[in-house]
C-alpha cells in the first residue's frame, strides 16, 4: 500500500528532514566534513532522493542583486544510520 501524503498550500511537500548519526557527507562527490551551510542567497531543489540510509539533494543555486548572477548546481549526498521525511503541511515557510 502506497501512503500519500497531504501536500502544502503551492502543491509542495513541508517538512523536517532527520538524519541521525551521520557517516558521510559528499557535495559534488568530494567528501565534506565541514558542517552545510547556504553558498548562496537561496537555492531551489532539483532533486531530492530518500532512502532509509541516504539522502541525496540536487539544488540549483540563485544569488540576489546586488550579488553577482550565479547558475551553480550542488549535489549533495549523506549518509546516515537513520533518516527519515516528517511531513508537515502547515510548516511556517517565511517565502511564501
Amino acid at each position: 500500500m502506497v501512503a500519500i501524503s497531504k501536500l502544502s498550500e503551492h502543491d509542495r511537500i513541508k517538512g523536517k528532514l532527520h538524519l541521525e548519526n551521520i557517516k558521510t557527507i559528499s557535495i559534488n562527490e568530494v567528501p565534506y566534513f565541514g558542517t552545510l551551510q547556504m553558498p548562496y542567497d537561496t537555492g531551489s531543489i532539483f532533486d531530492f532522493i530518500l532512502d532509509k540510509q541516504m539522502v541525496e539533494l540536487q539544488i540549483m543555486w540563485v544569488n540576489f542583486l546586488p550579488k553577482p548572477d550565479v547558475n551553480e548546481f550542488s549535489a549533495i549526498k549523506i549518509t546516515a544510520e537513520k533518516i527519515w521525511w516528517e511531513n508537515i503541511p502547515d510548516l511556517f515557510d517565511p517565502f511564501w
